[in-house]
């Protein structure tokens, strides 16, 4: 099975390193995966891959689309206000402090800068990309096991293994089909109710391209019956 967690999917490969470059066929289990740590699973990619690839290509973001009405920018800045005079506060007990200050006043002047704008494209945020190289040693076929319980960033990776190339086969059912939308504000309604809504979405989703109530779909469908989940990896 795979792990959500960055430090256990690491130490689980530095395990199993050996058979990883021996086996001729791999499967990766991401049924019922809820998400986890962003880059979990991801040193896996040199066995998945069979040609030089930039991580910023399997990551494949375009960008997004933030829904800036005067009343959501006015929530997202007192909220980031209130935010940034808590991390102040705290001082030099606060790691990378000024790091974070200085992304806290982007986020703000953005929000300031757009209120009652309605859709605002942003671009995608920039990473410290790298290239990734197929491993020397390395399965032939790669099997992806998704179902409909698989979101959030498991949904990410299972996107991300496909882009690896031709080796990889998702198979199962679609997965939940999670990303579409993010970054929600809650609004406390009551003691007993919270109002919870996302205030950005993909460019995909904006063009009408999204995955929501479709997910991403397998390679290789397999209708769900009573005990279809052992058979597949029995």
């Amino acid at each position: 099975d795979w792990s959500s967690d960055v430090c256990s999917s690491d130490l689980a490969l530095e395990a199993h390193r050996e058979e990883l470059e021996n086996c001729r066929k791999l499967i990766l289990d991401l049924r019922r995966c809820k998400g986890g740590d962003t880059g979990a699973g991801w040193d896996l990619f040199p066995y998945l891959l069979t040609k030089e690839t930039k991580l910023s290509d399997l990551i494949a973001d375009e960008g997004s689309y933030v829904n800036c009405t005067k009343e959501n920018c006015r929530i997202r800045i007192a909220r980031l206000s209130a935010y940034k005079e808590s991390l102040a506060a705290a001082g030099n007990e606060e790691p990378d402090l000024s790091e974070k200050l200085t992304l806290l006043d982007e986020e703000i002047a953005f929000y300031r800068s757009h209120a009652g704008d309605g859709f605002v494209y942003r671009p995608a945020d920039p990473i410290e990309d790298e290239t990734i190289l197929p491993a020397a040693r390395a399965p032939e076929k790669v099997v992806i096991l998704t179902d409909t319980y698989c979101e959030n960033e498991g949904e990410e990776f299972a996107a991300m293994c496909r882009r690896c190339g031709s080796k990889v086969t998702l198979m199962g059912r679609p997965t939940m089909g999670s990303l579409d939308y993010f970054d929600n504000i809650d609004l406390l309604l009551h003691e007993h109710m919270i109002l919870s809504y996302p205030i950005r979405m993909t460019k995909a989703a904006y063009e009408g391209n999204g995955i929501s109530e479709k997910g991403i779909q397998p390679d290789q469908y397999i209708r769900w019956m009573p005990d279809r989940d052992s058979e597949l990896v029995g």
